[in-house]
């Protein structure tokens, strides 16, 4: 959360660096801001549910009529 309050989604890694004898040198932190992605998918989600819905309804309509 940022410090105004906003939420932010992220998606981080750690990988160590070792050295030839396998002994951890240290270990590199990366991130990723995935918010968004994250804002995307779920309105494609709601898309996908709401186009699922009108077919279904259009195809109870059309079951009936026959």
């Amino acid at each position: 959360m940022l410090a105004d309050g906003t939420v932010r989604f992220a998606e981080r890694t750690l990988s160590p660096i070792k050295e030839d004898d396998g002994a951890i040198r240290m270990v590199v932190a990366t991130g990723i801001d995935t918010t968004e992605q994250k804002e995307l998918r779920e309105r494609l989600e709601d898309r996908v549910r709401a186009r699922t819905a009108d077919l279904k309804e259009k195809n109870l309509a059309l079951a009936r009529a026959f």
